[in-house]
C-alpha cells in the first residue's frame, strides 16, 4: 500500500503500510495534521461517538488480523471534546484491542495540566442484539480547572475547581460518584467564594448532594 493522503477541510491524514492477505496481517501507519475528528467519528451510528469534536495531530498504527488486532494512537486535540463540552487542549493515548479499549487523556488550559482521565472498557460476550457486553471504568481528576472555558456559555458557571470522579458498571447501567470544590466564581447571577458538592451519577441523571 503506497502512501495515501486524505483531506477534510484544512485537515490532512497520511496512511502507509501493507496488508498481507496470505499471512493475514495488517501493518498500517498513519499520521494526521489538524484532522477533524467529527469527519471520521460522525460516520458511526453510535450517537456518543458522533458528538466527539476537535482538530487533531496524531500518529498511530494498526496491526494484526481478525480478533488479534491492535490499534494504537497518540494525539493532541485542540478546541475539542464531547459536544457541548469543550476544552482548550487534550493529549491522549488510545489503545484498542478485541478484548479491551483503554484511553488516557490529559487536559490543558493556558499551558497548564488541569485535569486527567483514564477510561477502560472491557468487552465480553456477544449479546442477542449483536452488540458485545461492556464493562466500563472511568477515573478522572481536575485541579485548578477554569470552569468558564467549558461551562460559561453552557451553564453560566465560572470559577476554579478541584475534583475527583469515578464511574463503573456494565453498560447501559453504571454508577458514578465524585466530589468537587469550587472557588471564586459565579453561577448565573449568584457569586460564590467557596462551594463543595458530592456528585452521584446514574444513566440520564446527575445529582449534586450536600452542597
Amino acid at each position: 500500500l503506497g502512501e495515501t493522503k486524505l483531506t477534510s477541510g484544512a485537515g490532512l491524514a497520511n496512511i502507509d503500510g501493507n496488508i498481507d492477505y496470505g499471512h493475514k496481517q495488517f501493518n498500517l501507519h498513519f499520521t494526521t495534521q489538524q484532522f477533524p475528528l467529527e469527519s471520521v467519528l460522525g460516520l458511526f451510528k453510535n450517537v456518543d461517538l458522533q458528538k466527539v469534536r476537535g482538530k487533531t495531530d496524531a500518529n498511530g498504527k494498526l496491526s494484526g488480523w481478525g480478533k488479534n488486532f491492535a490499534l494504537n494512537i497518540q494525539g493532541t486535540t485542540l478546541g475539542g471534546g464531547w459536544d457541548p463540552l469543550f476544552v482548550e487542549k487534550i493529549t491522549s493515548d488510545f489503545v484498542l484491542t478485541y478484548p479491551q479499549l483503554h484511553l488516557k487523556s490529559l487536559v490543558w488550559q493556558r499551558g497548564k495540566n488541569t485535569g486527567e482521565a483514564e477510561l477502560t472498557v472491557r468487552y465480553g460476550k456477544m449479546l442477542a442484539d449483536r452488540t458485545r457486553d461492556k464493562n466500563i471504568e472511568l477515573v478522572a481528576h481536575v485541579n485548578n480547572y477554569q470552569l468558564s472555558e467549558t461551562f460559561s456559555e453552557l451553564a453560566g458557571l465560572t470559577g476554579t475547581a478541584q475534583g475527583h470522579f469515578e464511574l463503573n458498571g456494565h453498560l447501559p447501567q453504571f454508577h458514578g460518584t465524585g466530589h468537587i470544590v469550587g472557588h471564586d466564581g459565579m453561577w448565573k447571577v449568584l457569586y460564590y467564594d467557596h462551594i463543595i458538592s458530592e456528585i452521584d451519577i446514574k444513566p440520564k441523571k446527575v445529582l449534586l448532594e450536600k452542597i
